[in-house]
């Protein structure tokens, strides 16, 4: 058995270990309510759970079965979808303010767009808006130089923004080249429909480095084996 592998009778015995008074017939000596356990017996149990819970299962341990079952977990549809749920949360409002509906968050993300574009025009830059099929949002030339630019619009003060794995890895490819545009402040009218986005300060940071103490995980893909 490899070094942190355990087998499902390892885990077993792990959280119900069996008396060595006979072999033949092992007894249970969990912790039960009957026993009425001291606090030091139920940390134990508790520890020993949590133990064999979380280690890790061998591809051996349950058969060949599970052998090619296993998944990328990067490339799985639960992934994909929690990447594009990040992606479209990244303007929302507490969940107290109810939220921001999909037009609502398109408004935010138009009027953004919209001034990051002006921004860059009136600096001599050739845009192209590329959103739609990339994890960045403007390609920018002028002359020899060439920016890739993330975009983010927000109603808050901007002082924190989501962003997605592949927007990080991206940027951080991309870095010197590249700029952090951030509209924060921007008014959304619900009075009409659809939804309209005014107003909102650009903040534009180039080159963008993105440090890893700046960051925070909000949320995490775990391995089930299954």
């Amino acid at each position: 058995m490899l070094r942190g592998e355990w087998t499902v009778s390892n885990r077993l015995a792990a959280i119900c270990p069996t008396s060595q008074a006979s072999s033949s017939s092992p007894r249970a000596v969990c912790p039960r309510a009957s026993q009425a356990p001291s606090n030091k017996a139920r940390r134990w149990y508790l520890e020993s759970l949590r133990l064999a819970l979380c280690a890790p299962v061998s591809s051996t341990a349950l058969g060949a079965p599970l052998q090619g079952r296993r998944r990328d977990p990067l490339h799985s549809a639960e992934v994909r979808e929690a990447t594009q749920s990040a992606a479209t949360i990244t303007n929302r409002r507490s969940a107290r303010k109810g939220g921001l509906t999909a037009a609502e968050r398109g408004a935010i993300e138009k009027r953004s767009v919209l001034l990051a574009t002006e921004h860059f025009k009136a600096q001599g830059w050739t845009l192209k808006d590329v959103g739609a099929t990339k994890s960045y949002d403007l390609e920018l030339k002028r002359g020899d130089e060439k920016l890739h630019v993330e975009v983010k619009g927000t109603t808050s003060d901007g002082s924190q923004i989501i962003l997605t794995r592949a927007e990080v890895e991206w940027q951080r490819k991309f870095a010197p080249d590249n700029a952090l545009v951030i509209v924060h402040s921007i008014k959304l009218d619900r009075t009409v429909k659809p939804a309209t986005a005014t107003g909102g300060v650009l903040q534009c940071t180039s080159p963008w480095t993105i440090e890893d103490e700046t960051l925070t995980v909000i949320s995490y893909i775990q391995r089930t084996g299954l």
